[in-house]
């Protein structure tokens, strides 16, 4: 009962918690997250597991997502030890959500503001 209450208040604020990532120039992303089961305000990302998060944005099998971070990456890619670590530690950070061998970001792409004109 007393998460459910904390859900609920949480809602009820004048802004509700986000989860939200912004990418910057250069490959390096933030992930903002607001929600009361965060582990950090703001998490800064950068080379693998900047791409992978933002790859993520769909459910990803890990081969498929492997496959294009080493196509992306060449030379430079660490391996799959290391990428599934990666994921994992997301997990941990409670940024994704894997199941199975898939996996999926949860933050989300901060909404385009439209001009007036675009609106029409």
């Amino acid at each position: 009962k007393q998460q459910i209450q904390n859900w609920k208040q949480s809602w009820a604020q004048s802004q509700p918690p986000a989860l939200v990532v912004e990418q910057q120039p250069g490959g390096k992303i933030f992930i903002h997250d607001t929600r009361p089961c965060r582990k950090s305000h703001r998490e800064e990302l950068e080379g693998v597991a900047a791409m992978a998060y933002l790859l993520c944005d769909k459910i990803r099998p890990f081969e498929a997502l492997a496959k294009d971070i080493r196509a992306q990456m060449g030379n430079v890619y660490a391996g799959d030890v290391n990428l599934r670590r990666c994921l994992d530690e997301f997990i941990e950070r409670r940024l994704m959500l894997g199941e199975e061998d898939r996996y999926l970001s949860l933050a989300m792409k901060p909404a385009k503001i439209l001009d007036v004109s675009e609106e029409w």
